[in-house]
């Protein structure tokens, strides 16, 4: 028990743990009804990403992607998830080997209406951050440059949009993600604590509007994450 306690602490720290455990015991305890999430805000300063150039070689390309390239179901999104991406008007940068769709990534430079929880994200300030989200390689084009290639293409993009700042969320107790986002430069910039019971939801942030109680779609809080200055 202690051993594993322990193994448990050094792969996703105190504060990751802690929110795995009050998660899990509270959905147990009241057969998924009762939800915790905590999210750490990440800002990546888009200069600081690596730029990788395609070689003749390379099977792998990058490109800007539309609706009828990613397939509804990809990578085991949620049915509906990716048309109402792009129905929001986020976009989305995909790798694909042949015809074969081997990664993406999502970028919104507007307001991120979230799936995992009832909030809606705004990256701030306007016009200088994005946000992205939900990036994912294939398994088997996972040891190759599929991800660099994707955030390289992306960096591309958002310098030609005058994007400073890209920002993000992680949950508290996914280790590895964090990890990624620290060795690209990444910072953390706050911090949101949810707690969902049946449709009530309560909401917790280092940022604006700080604490927010909603029991209807209605009534979604707007979450301004600011980029940070300098």
């Amino acid at each position: 028990m202690i051993r594993t306690l322990a193994r448990d602490l050094r792969s996703i720290g105190l504060a990751g743990w802690l929110a795995y455990v009050v998660d899990r015991g509270l959905s147990l305890v009241s057969r998924g009804c009762i939800r915790f999430t905590a999210l750490w805000f990440y800002a990546q300063p888009v200069e600081q990403i690596s730029t990788i150039k395609r070689r003749d070689e390379d099977r792998i390309r990058t490109e800007l992607a539309g609706p009828g390239q990613v397939p509804d179901a990809s990578f085991g999104r949620p049915l509906g998830a990716i048309p109402e991406r792009f129905e929001q008007g986020s976009t989305c940068i995909a790798a694909f080997n042949g015809d074969q769709l081997a990664g993406f990534m999502w970028l919104q430079f507007e307001s991120l209406r979230e799936r995992l929880v009832r909030c809606d994200f705004v990256p701030l300030p306007q016009g200088r951050a994005s946000w992205d989200f939900d990036v994912f390689v294939a398994p088997p084009f996972r040891m190759g440059r599929t991800f660099g290639r994707l955030w390289s293409h992306a960096k591309s993009y958002l310098q030609e949009r005058g994007i400073e700042t890209t920002l993000s969320w992680v949950a508290f107790d996914n280790m590895a993600s964090r990890r990624a986002h620290e060795r690209m430069g990444a910072r953390r910039v706050g911090w949101a604590l949810i707690l969902t019971v049946g449709k009530a939801q309560l909401l917790l942030a280092s940022t604006s509007p700080y604490i927010h109680f909603s029991v209807s779609e209605a009534n979604r809080p707007k979450v301004l994450v600011q980029a940070p200055k300098g």
